[in-house]
């Protein structure tokens, strides 16, 4: 039986830019990533985060890869 892909949280950022930076450096590498904006749009970078996630069989490729950017 073949387990079902699970979206795994990656990165958290209160920075818009370094978001689009890292779907960018996901995307060149094939690896599919959704963007979840829990910032509060009253104060934006002030209060939430914003989350990238990968499906689970990609985690350990994009931690790698967020991880050697340094970002």
């Amino acid at each position: 039986m073949e387990k079902h892909a699970e979206w795994v949280k990656v990165y958290t950022t209160t920075q818009p830019h370094k978001i689009e930076i890292v779907r960018a450096l996901l995307t060149e590498h094939d690896i599919e990533s959704m963007v979840v904006n829990k910032t509060d749009s009253s104060y934006p970078g002030i209060i939430g985060d914003i989350e990238i996630y990968v499906l689970d069989k990609t985690e350990v490729l994009a931690r790698f890869i967020i991880n050697d950017s340094q970002l």
